[in-house]
This record gives C-alpha cells, sequence and structure tokens, in this order.
C-alpha cells in the first residue's frame, strides 16, 4: 500500500514539474472552475426556491450569504495557508512536515466552525440583525441561519480539504465533493420547502444536510489515502510557530473574503432602507455576478499548486511562465463573459413586497399559474358558483373584468359597489385616526429635513431626493403617498409641477408638498417657507392664504357642508383680489388613499360628520410671480377639527447658505 502512494507521489511530482506549464494550468483550472460554479449554483439554488416562499424570504437568504461568506474565509485562510505549504513541501519532497500543515489545518477550521455553531445560535436575533435583516426578514433569517450555523463546522473544513487537494494538483478529486453536495442540495431543496412544507427551514435543512455530506466525501478522499497529505492524529502540530505560518500564508484569503462579507453586509443595511424586496434583488444579482467571477477564481486556484509546487522544487522560471499565463487567459475570459453578460442579460422581476392596512386572508399564487382560475377554485370552494359578483367600477380595469368573466361565466357583474366603498371610507375608526395621526408625523419630520437641505444653487429635485432619503434612513419610510414636491421661486405658481433641475435662488419662496404611507395609511401636507428676504408681494399673498386656511380649520365641525367649508377660505381669498388665483378645490378625502372623497369643493352638498378626515389646502399662484400652499390634512371632532401635522405656519424664513 505504501509503495503504491510513494509510486503515486513520484508520479505527480514529474507531472508537476515537467508538464508544459499552460497546459498543467489548464488541467488543473478546468475542474477547479466547474467546482466553483457548483458552489456558486449551490447558493443559488436555495436563492431560487425560496423566491417561491416570500419576498422577504428570498431576503433572507441574501442576509445569510454574508455569514456563508464569514465561514468560508476562515475556512479559506486554514485552507489556503496550509495548502500553500503543503504544495511547496511537496514540491520539496518533505512529506511529514506536509502532513503536519494538513492536519493542523484542519483542526484549526474545525475548532472556528464550533465557535461559530455555539456562539452565533446563542446571539442569533442580534447576529441576524447585524447582518442586515429588517423586522419582517428577521422571522425567516433566524429560520434559515440556525442551519447555517448548525453547518458552520462543514463549511469551515469543507474549504480546507478542498484547497489542500487543489493545492496538492488534485483538483478533480476537490471537484468530485463539492459537486456531490451540490447536486444533493439541489434535489432536497424542492422536496423539503414544498413536498414536506418545510418552507425555508427546508432550505436551510437542505444546505445544512449537503454540507455535512460534502464534508465527509472530501475527508474520505483522505481517509483512503488518495493524496499525500493526511488528516491523522499523529501528524496535528499545534505549536505556535506552525499556527502562524498558516495564518500568515492565508491572512491575504482571509482578508478578501472577509472584506467580501463586509461589503455585502453594508449594502443589505443599505437595500434594507428601501425594503425587503431590495434586499431579494440586490441577492439575486449578486448570484448572477458569482457566476461570472467564480470562473476567474477558478482559473486563479488552478494556477496555486503550478505556482507552489514548482516553487518548491526551486523550478522559478516555470513560477514566471505561469503568472504570464494566467494573467493573459483569465483576462481574456473575463473580457468574453462580460460581453455576453451584456448582450444576455435577463430582466430581473422581484416582487415588491407591499405594506397594507388588510387584515384578511392573502393568497399567492406562481407564476406559472392562472391568478384568476386560483380566485374561482378559492370562492367555489367557500361559497359555490355566485350568480352575481359586485364590482368597484371606479376602479376596476376592463383587462380585469374581462379575466373574472372568463374565470366565473355564469356570474353576471352589474352590481357597482364603488358608491358604498366610498361611504364605507368617508368616517375613519379611532384606530384608522391614529394612524393617519402617525403619518402626519412623518410629513413633519419630512419639512425639517427639506428646511435644512436648502442652500444656494441646489435643485429641486436635490432637496426633494434628500427628503426622500432621509424618510427611508432615520423613520423607515419605504413609500410616499406621492412624489414628492419642491418648487422654487416662479415654478411655485404651477401647483404639482414637480420638482425640477431648477436651482434654488436667495430671497424666493420654496413650496414643500409631501406625504408618506404609514402602515397603509396616507399624510399629505403642504408649506411654503422664504430661502432669504421674499418681496412685500410674496409676503401679502402668503398671509393671506394662512389666513384663509386658518378660518377655514376653525369652521370646519359637524354639521356645516363641503361647499360652505369651501366658500368660508375663497371668499377670503377672493376679497383680498386673489380670487381668480386660487384654482382647485379646498380639499380631499384623505384615509388608505392620498385622494378620497369627501370632495371639500363648491358645489358638494355632503355635510361633514365626526370622524371625516380630508384636507384644506387653499392656494394663490400667480403666473411668473410666485405660489404659496398651506395644507393640513385632519379629523372632524364633536367640537372642530384637528390637524394631523403640526409644522409652523407663520412664515419661515431660511437663512441663505452655500
Amino acid at each position: 500500500m505504501e509503495e503504491a502512494v510513494k509510486k503515486r507521489a513520484e508520479i505527480h511530482y514529474h507531472k508537476m514539474t515537467e508538464m508544459p506549464v499552460n497546459k498543467l494550468i489548464l488541467s488543473l483550472c478546468v475542474p477547479t472552475v466547474i467546482s466553483m460554479l457548483i458552489t456558486t449554483i449551490y447558493n443559488a439554488t436555495d436563492t431560487y426556491f425560496v423566491s417561491k416562499i416570500s419576498v422577504s424570504a428570498s431576503g433572507a437568504v441574501g442576509i445569510l450569504f454574508s455569514l456563508m461568506a464569514i465561514l468560508q474565509a476562515f475556512g479559506f485562510m486554514c485552507g489556503h495557508g496550509s495548502g500553500s505549504w503543503i504544495s511547496r513541501l511537496l514540491g520539496a519532497r518533505e512529506i511529514e512536515r506536509a502532513r503536519q500543515y494538513s492536519t493542523t489545518g484542519f483542526a484549526m477550521a474545525f475548532l472556528m466552525g464550533i465557535f461559530f455553531l455555539f456562539f452565533g445560535l446563542w446571539l442569533i436575533t442580534p447576529l441576524m440583525r447585524f447582518l442586515g435583516s429588517t423586522p419582517t426578514i428577521l422571522p425567516y433569517a433566524k429560520s434559515y441561519g440556525f442551519y447555517i450555523l448548525i453547518a458552520a463546522p462543514a463549511f469551515t473544513t469543507s474549504c480546507v480539504m478542498n484547497n489542500i487537494l487543489r493545492y496538492e494538483g488534485l483538483a478533480k478529486l476537490a471537484m468530485v465533493g463539492l459537486v456531490t453536495g451540490g447536486v444533493l442540495n439541489t434535489i432536497l431543496d424542492p422536496i423539503l420547502i414544498f413536498t414536506f412544507h418545510l418552507g425555508i427551514q427546508g432550505a436551510g435543512l437542505s444546505t445544512a444536510i449537503s454540507q455535512y455530506i460534502s464534508m465527509f466525501i472530501l475527508f474520505a478522499m483522505f481517509a483512503q489515502k488518495r493524496s499525500q497529505s493526511r488528516i491523522e492524529w499523529r501528524y496535528l502540530n499545534f505549536s505556535p510557530k506552525l499556527m502562524l505560518n498558516i495564518i500568515k500564508n492565508g491572512f491575504p484569503s482571509l482578508t478578501r473574503q472577509g472584506l467580501n462579507s463586509l461589503s455585502n453586509l453594508c449594502l443589505n443595511v443599505q437595500a434594507g432602507l428601501y425594503g425587503d424586496a431590495c434586499i431579494a434583488a440586490m441577492s439575486i444579482v449578486a448570484k448572477c455576478m458569482q457566476l461570472m467571477f467564480s470562473v476567474c477564481v477558478g482559473i486563479g486556484q488552478g494556477f496555486q499548486p503550478v505556482s507552489s509546487f514548482n516553487y518548491g522544487a526551486k523550478k522559478f522560471q516555470r513560477v514566471k511562465q505561469g503568472i504570464l499565463f494566467t494573467w493573459g487567459f483569465s483576462s481574456l475570459v473575463i473580457a468574453v463573459l462580460s460581453i455576453a453578460s451584456f448582450i444576455f442579460a435577463p430582466e430581473l422581476n422581484v416582487e415588491e413586497a407591499k405594506n397594507s392596512a388588510w387584515d384578511g386572508d392573502v393568497y399567492g399564487y406562481l407564476d406559472h399559474e392562472n391568478p384568476w382560475s386560483k380566485i374561482a377554485d378559492l370562492v367555489n370552494q367557500r361559497i359555490g358558483t355566485p350568480n352575481n359578483i359586485a364590482i368597484e367600477k371606479a376602479h376596476l380595469s376592463v383587462d380585469r373584468l374581462e379575466a373574472l368573466r372568463i374565470a366565473f361565466p355564469d356570474s353576471s357583474f352589474t352590481n357597482n359597489v364603488s358608491p358604498f366603498v366610498a361611504e364605507a371610507r368617508l368616517r375613519k375608526t379611532p384606530e384608522e385616526v391614529e394612524q393617519l395621526k402617525a403619518a402626519g408625523a412623518e410629513a413633519d419630520f419630512a419639512f425639517q429635513i427639506g428646511f435644512n437641505a436648502l442652500k444656494n444653487g441646489v435643485t429641486e429635485r436635490y432637496v426633494a431626493g434628500q427628503i426622500d432619503y432621509q424618510l427611508k434612513l432615520q423613520k423607515g419610510v419605504m413609500h410616499t403617498s406621492f412624489e414628492t414636491i419642491v418648487q422654487a421661486g416662479k415654478n411655485a405658481a404651477n401647483p404639482h409641477l414637480g420638482p425640477t433641475m431648477n436651482k434654488i435662488e436667495p430671497n424666493e419662496l420654496v413650496l414643500f408638498d409631501l406625504g408618506t404611507m404609514h402602515n397603509g395609511y396616507a399624510s399629505d401636507s403642504s408649506r411654503t417657507v422664504a430661502y432669504g428676504e421674499p418681496t412685500a408681494k410674496e409676503k401679502e399673498i402668503y398671509e393671506v392664504d394662512r389666513e384663509a386656511q386658518q378660518a377655514a380649520i376653525e369652521a370646519a365641525k359637524p354639521g356645516i357642508t363641503a361647499s360652505e367649508l369651501d366658500a368660508v377660505a375663497r371668499d377670503i381669498i377672493t376679497k383680498a383680489g386673489y380670487g381668480e388665483y386660487f384654482i382647485h378645490r379646498l380639499g380631499h378625502g384623505i384615509g388608505m388613499n392620498v385622494h378620497e372623497f369627501p370632495q371639500i369643493m363648491e358645489g358638494n352638498d355632503v355635510v361633514l360628520e365626526e370622524g371625516m378626515c380630508f384636507s384644506i389646502e387653499p392656494g394663490i399662484y400667480i403666473p411668473n410671480v410666485a405660489g404659496v400652499r398651506i395644507e393640513d390634512c385632519g379629523v372632524v371632532t364633536k367640537n372642530g377639527f384637528e390637524t394631523f401635522t403640526k409644522t409652523c405656519k407663520e412664515l419661515k424664513y431660511i437663512p441663505v447658505k452655500d
């Protein structure tokens, strides 16, 4: 047996030191590239199947990618650190010393894996939050992360054994273990997730099982003495010098992989500001990038044993030849892959997870399923085939109506419930009012961000962008109720123009109109401020508008009609000589939509009642001069009207600054 091992070692030595360098690197990098691709597909498999569960579940896989990268970083440190020494020592024919490095590198990685397992499980909740979990992703991340942590020793030790085999020039043996694990994970994922209904836990369990099986297959290569290296107790050597040699050689790999994990972590944290869908989308894009990058890493890892082995054998000219060939070949490959990626790049569509105030049952459907058929099946199971189905004509599209007619061929669709829905939403419950107040508080915060962002030379769009960004960053607001509007100077005379690239200039009025969505309920508020010193005319129209708005707020109470309330503000503006410049209704209802009933306008004789919520927003817009609008939404109370926004309405002067 020992003679056969020595004979194989001698043949292998001559192969590594005498075969033409280009041919040798290609023979080693092909199985290594396959191994790297399998590892990437391994991770992408979980992403694909978990995406069928929910957007938040997909986000959890992206969050845990950082943890897997950390585990691999320490595994690579021990694997590259020991592998480099092993290759050099084998090249120098110091086999016994090489075996000390293989055994000790494996033991170090195993202990690191055990450390991550126990401390990770102990601190799993703060760990998942640190990695970038949002509150909605956290439950999925903990479930999936539990199994990743259970598999931590397998992750770290597999990296070591895989690298040792590659550094010996036995890339095909390394490939067997990785490919087996990848194929097994692909098979187990759908079975555990969907057949056994384990959901994301099934994906985690599949990964853990596959990792341990891959680890045992790789270990078997050493146990069967398929390599010159050994993983045996008698070769274990925890001497400080040997371990320091491993760490020093492996530290660059730890740094590279560690920074990769850190960058992914930072990306998750920043993506979390835009919701679970953004984290999920970035996770999918990262997997696509990995597929391309893994090819180049595989080429580089095919070169590593050639470099180390020949360095140990003191064949330095072959090392130089290998460097030049690897650099040129990998550059060519990455260029071809980059061009191909642009040509064949698929459009990635990730369904956005939206917050909703709906508290009833929710049913999903897969991409290949007909949602209308599913609706029909669910309805028929619950109540049988309906004779008549009521619809909201104000919101149902013709396309969807036709789809419903096909799904329910024996039903009629003549009843329009839009008036009933509008009536039901006229009066808000106390719980709904609390949500609207919370949305109003977010709008007040947004005003302060906008006011502070004003300075010479910035554009309206810049200020609007700062508002939106800080709402996400500081308040976790993922959706505004409409496009944030910032209008400066003459632009403000065009209501709802939207922010432009017009630059903010000193001594002009700036109009803000903004709102957020909070748990499915909208806010909508406007303020006009002075950036520097406005003209006397601008001050005048501001005070007229403020007086009109305040009078309307004081007049709003149960018993007055919408038309009468509109007249309160309109009469003040008309008497001041600006009636022709007040060109819209006084207000609109607000709730789950930013525009609802009642309409506060001339001709609407709806009597206002307690619980009705709407805006009061008189405006004066003088073309080529300026525009002013002051808006608050609020609720009719027993004795009056309570506004949801509290930002001061005295004309605010913002100091001019560069």
